[in-house]
């Protein structure tokens, strides 16, 4: 009889893996929990409305990786991709829009059907904030502030670097992706042709490319940063004195963008010096107008994810080292 095994992608958690990963769960809770951030659970399964209405039908979530299905009641529903968008259905489904505290943490699997690899699995675990309420960059420089504070604690953030952009409102965003579409046309020969097929879908998704391919045009690309209205500048120049007034180490990459479509204005991420796709450890975001895409009131956010199998990495190497 043939021995069972995981499904691809997935493994099971036992050993030190599991006291691994309990102990970033629990940095991570006490850290939460000491700056006021309630505890949230959401369901591994939703309605796929929930990620088609906020994340873009051109994603490569959307388009390649989310498990959908209907179930024998006719409904069609996912496995949790991410969090933030059901976070954001948790605050209307429970009329939680008018409570005060809206600062939320949560933990646990998300589910995407990718080519599994270090650091990339199809069931993967990640830890994560979400910061509703009026926009202000203040709370852009707390959602940093938390990770800085979360990287720390578990001996890691010197292993990485911070990185920061600014997407723009959403008139200073179309503006940019009409240049950047028209600027991708002219050398679409020299794009693989991944990139190609984004150029009318997404053209901002093609700045995430990692092909040798698409590396030289996008060096050459226009930057989001010329094309932003008084707006946008002004809250990405009082984000950043923020961090520098925080003696906060980061650098400005203006090829950094977030490929889903609730996205605006500030956009991060941690990430390790390996040229390896997957070097990502911590990212996130401002996404105003979230909440209200999915029929709930103007709330703004942001917020931002990590992978817990990413850090293990780290953690892993770390041990080694000494």
């Amino acid at each position: 009889m043939q021995k069972l095994q995981t499904v691809k992608g997935t493994k099971d958690l036992f050993g030190q893996v599991a006291v691994d990963h309990e102990h970033i769960y629990d940095v991570f809770i006490q850290i939460c929990e000491f700056l006021n951030f309630q505890k949230i659970f959401t369901p591994i399964i939703e309605y796929s409305d929930v990620f088609k209405k906020t994340l873009g039908t051109a994603s490569d979530i959307i388009t390649k990786e989310m498990y959908n299905f209907t179930d024998q009641g006719g409904d069609d529903l996912v496995l949790r991709p991410e969090g933030t968008a059901a976070v954001a259905r948790a605050i209307i489904s429970n009329s939680l829009q008018d409570q005060i505290n809206k600062n939320y943490y949560y933990f646990g699997p998300m589910f995407r059907r990718e080519r599994p690899q270090s650091g990339r699995l199809r069931q993967f675990h990640q830890v994560g904030v979400e910061i509703f309420g009026e926009k202000n960059f203040y709370d852009d420089v707390r959602s940093i502030i938390l990770a800085e504070k979360f990287l720390s604690k578990l001996k890691v953030r010197d292993k990485l670097k911070l990185q920061i952009n600014t997407l723009g409102n959403k008139e200073s965003r179309l503006k940019y992706i009409k240049i950047l579409k028209n600027f991708f046309k002219e050398n679409i020969s020299y794009l693989s042709p991944e990139s190609k097929k984004k150029i009318e879908i997404n053209p901002l998704r093609i700045l995430d490319s990692k092909n040798e391919e698409d590396q030289e045009i996008i060096i050459k690309s226009p930057l989001i940063n010329d094309f932003l209205d008084k707006e946008s500048n002004n809250f990405f120049k009082n984000f950043c004195d923020a961090l520098d007034s925080l003696d906060l180490k980061f650098e400005i990459n203006q090829k950094l963008v977030r490929g889903l479509d609730y996205y605006n204005h500030t956009a991060f991420e941690y990430v390790t010096n390996s040229e390896k796709s997957q070097n990502a450890v911590l990212a996130g975001g401002r996404y105003d107008g979230l909440v209200k895409s999915l029929g709930g009131g103007d709330l703004t956010g942001v917020g931002w994810a990590a992978g817990v199998e990413r850090i293990k990495l780290i953690l892993d190497n770390n041990h080694k080292q000494r």
